[in-house]
């Protein structure tokens, strides 16, 4: 049974959205970071933020903090220009540096 376009029967009885989502339903490099980072709560863990701050920055469509782009890009393999490319313009910008003449690949 519908109301008002939800279903009556959702599993807290009546219409409703689930908001803390949203992030399943954005398409951006921060939703992708934050299903990445296991949800909301886990990308709050993550940057030292409170969840509903996670969710308003979602929501407004802003990019990650400045401060927290290098634990996030190790957290989830997204590579700070990806996350961050007014601040970090080139692929290799804010990463280590390799030394490709070992064989080993050491951080120099």
């Amino acid at each position: 049974m519908w109301h008002m376009g939800f279903p009556i029967d959702s599993p807290i009885g009546f219409p409703y959205i689930d908001r803390m989502a949203i992030h399943d339903q954005l398409d951006s490099v921060f939703a992708e970071a934050t299903r990445l980072a296991g949800g909301q709560m886990a990308m709050a863990r993550l940057t030292g933020k409170h969840q509903t701050t996670v969710r308003e920055r979602l929501l407004k469509g802003l990019p990650i903090w400045p401060e927290s782009v290098f634990a996030v890009s190790k957290a989830t393999g997204i590579p700070p220009s990806r996350l961050r490319p007014d601040i970090y313009p080139s692929n290799h910008d804010g990463l280590p540096a390799i030394d490709i003449s070992s064989s080993e690949g050491r951080s120099v």
